[in-house]
């Protein structure tokens, strides 16, 4: 079982466009001896375990059910994943002809696919369209602040400024 850890907030906001999508594949494979899919709708469902004493909570990636709100236990369906971990995503095109899916939403520890954990298939349509519009397809950052250094950084390299960052 992975570390029990919290979503951080860029992880939450780029999540929170996934779970409007409908029909979505979840996967993961560690092996050629299995893989999993689960197709549906997807969320982040937050676990507190009061009687664990250390990393008592813990953000679990749920297929939505009715009443997933009020439950006081796991989800039916779910993953536990350490969310440290998950430092980069990236939408990219990928043509699956026996599912029907035309896009992967994968995420990685680093900006390499090669190092994804898991990742969902999606088909072509408008809510694909919405998240290419908004997150492009380029490497998206989860790490924890790393959009605004991002956004700080190519301001001052438009003035014509060098900065150096430092990371914790």
């Amino acid at each position: 079982m992975p570390s029990r850890s919290l979503a951080n907030q860029a992880q939450r906001e780029f999540f929170a466009d996934i779970s409007k999508l409908n029909e979505i594949a979840l996967t993961t494979k560690r092996t050629e001896t299995l893989s999993i899919n689960i197709h549906g709708a997807f969320t982040l469902f937050d676990k507190h375990w009061s009687s664990v004493l250390e990393n008592s909570d813990e953000t679990m990636l749920a297929l939505k059910e009715a009443g997933l709100a009020d439950l006081r236990g796991e989800p039916a369906v779910h993953f536990h994943v350490d969310w440290r971990t998950i430092k980069w995503a990236r939408i990219q095109r990928r043509h699956l002809e026996l599912i029907s899916t035309d896009y992967e939403i994968v995420f990685c520890e680093e900006n390499d696919a090669a190092t994804r954990v898991f990742w969902f298939y999606l088909r072509e349509g408008i809510d694909t369209q919405y998240l290419l519009t908004k997150w492009g397809s380029d490497w998206i950052s989860l790490i924890e602040n790393e959009t605004f250094i991002y956004e700080n950084l190519a301001r001052v390299q438009g003035n014509q400024e060098v900065a150096v960052l430092m990371f914790n």
